[in-house]
């Protein structure tokens, strides 16, 4: 009858303390909206509370099955309060956007310590477009209000030259100087005739990719703040040199529309992982008024030759291999 009883008592002591070494580790995740527009910012508040604060350690859970269609921006703990004399509570906030006019799922965020692990659901959060009069399409409006920054020479610079106007008037000019300077000249000068090139040089996509990213990187548009026009450059021409290399009508697509069509296509996911970041970073700068740094710039040129460098093991040399046997079964045929 003490053996049974001391059984029961035992069986009682663990049930009643399994709660407890459970409940040493929980957290709690909040979004402040439900829906933003694209290139808006969402705050995710995150509550943690853990037994062990030094060896406490949370992150988002990857999610391999799908691209990423929202970015974090920062991800940090910001305030910590004591429960007890074991637990504490950890207040931490996480700041993302996304360009996807989609609803988004955030995958769980997750947290662990020696003494357990806990993880949230997943959350949702919708992301539409901004609304466009239909009657007046013209003013549209920015998805981020304009901040009060003074217009400097290079910003009057770049307005200017990405007008219209400009060029036409331009061009009429040089035109109407060419006539003059024609007119000008005596009626027994001939004119110097250009000399036909006995044959035409063309270069090959690679060679041609390197060369502009380093005439890209010459220009060194950080000097002057023109992060835009850069990074507008780098992926046009990445663009470019993934339809010379694949023959994939890619340069009208957007940043979701590329990404979705690589990971369709089964292509390499650190190649789909670089110029995924490279046209993140070229939305920011373009859309969600980020100011860039020379050493952004700089990275984003690295990481452009990153994927050129990964593409040569994945499908130069694919293309090399199939030119080799085309020609090895010409010469068996002849």
């Amino acid at each position: 009858m003490r053996t049974y009883l001391q059984l029961i008592i035992l069986t009682l002591g663990t049930l009643l303390s399994w709660p407890a070494q459970a409940q040493n580790v929980s957290i709690q995740a909040q979004l402040d909206r439900a829906e933003i527009k694209t290139g808006e910012q969402a705050i995710i508040d995150v509550v943690i509370r853990t037994d062990d604060l030094a060896r406490t350690h949370f992150f988002v859970a990857e999610n391999d099955q799908e691209p990423s269609r929202f970015r974090i921006l920062e991800f940090g703990a910001v305030d910590t309060v004591q429960i007890d004399d074991k637990l504490r509570e950890i207040q931490a906030k996480m700041l993302i956007t996304s360009f996807d006019s989609t609803l988004i799922v955030i995958p769980p965020i997750v947290v662990e310590t020696p003494s357990g692990r806990a993880q949230t659901e997943p959350l949702a959060l919708n992301v539409i477009q901004p609304e466009v009069d239909l009657d007046h399409p013209e003013q549209f409006e920015d998805i981020k209000a304009p901040w009060g920054v003074s217009w400097g020479l290079a910003d009057i610079l770049e307005l200017i030259l990405r007008h219209p106007a400009f060029w036409i008037i331009l061009l009429l000019a040089i035109t109407a100087y060419s006539i003059y300077r024609y007119r000008q000249l005596p009626k027994d000068v001939k004119l110097p005739v250009a000399s036909t090139p006995t044959r035409e040089i063309t270069e090959k996509p690679l060679e041609r990719i390197e060369r502009e990213l380093r005439e890209i990187e010459a220009r060194a548009y950080w000097r002057s703040g023109a992060y835009k026009q850069f990074y507008s450059e780098v992926i046009e021409s990445l663009k470019h040199y993934i339809y010379a290399v694949k023959g994939w009508h890619v340069l009208e697509m957007t940043t979701s529309e590329l990404n979705d069509y690589l990971y369709r296509r089964g292509e390499d996911r650190e190649l789909r992982t670089l110029l995924e970041g490279l046209q993140r970073e070229a939305d920011l700068s373009k859309f969600a008024k980020s100011t860039p740094t020379e050493g952004d710039a700089r990275n984003s040129l690295a990481d452009a030759r990153s994927f050129v460098l990964r593409t040569q093991s994945l499908w130069l040399a694919a293309q090399e291999e199939a030119d080799n046997s085309d020609i090895a079964e010409g010469r068996a045929e002849v």
